[in-house]
């Protein structure tokens, strides 16, 4: 079934004539399928692209919430009942989902905000997880510190416009 996609996109040029690059499947479903079948297909589309973006907001807002503020929040003694765990997990998926709208506007094409998010995971995580590979007494504090500085240095990075990591240095040379 997943192959049906791809042998699609490769048989376009022989199965349609002129076809715009960027309408290949749906305009392959709709000169090979049936209007029932193509219903089917349309929703198929929507139902996945709905799943992805579901998991999009509620993966961070989960991490969000558990990681980060259910700890805080039981240090000082704010979160004691159920309900009010509830409403901070709620706010989590709020300011996410909120955060993912005001990206989603800023003009960049998809493959940028995806560049950009796998390079905020791997900035803000690698160095910590790296080290607890070889290291089994490395305290908290350590992990954390790595984290927030690879996330500062990857806002300077993008804040300046570089290219790659430390380009006017590397470019006088």
């Amino acid at each position: 079934m997943g192959m049906l996609p791809s042998l699609g996109g490769l048989s376009v040029s022989q199965l349609l004539e002129n076809v715009a690059s960027n309408g290949v499947l749906t305009a392959l479903a709709g000169r090979l399928l049936s209007p029932a079948l193509l219903l089917v297909f349309v929703l198929a589309v929507v139902s996945t692209v709905l799943s992805t973006v579901v998991s999009a907001v509620l993966a961070p807002a989960a991490v969000l919430s558990q990681n980060l503020f259910q700890p805080l929040a039981l240090r000082f003694g704010w979160m004691r009942s159920e309900s009010s765990r509830l409403g901070m997990q709620r706010v989590s998926v709020m300011a996410i989902a909120a955060v993912s709208v005001i990206l989603a506007l800023s003009g960049s094409d998809s493959y940028t905000l995806v560049e950009s998010s796998y390079s905020l995971s791997l900035v803000g995580t690698f160095a910590g997880f790296a080290f607890g590979l070889y290291q089994q007494s490395a305290p908290r504090v350590s992990a954390l510190a790595s984290m927030v500085v690879g996330v500062g240095l990857w806002l300077l990075h993008v804040s300046l416009g570089w290219e790659y990591f430390l380009q006017p240095l590397v470019d006088r040379n």
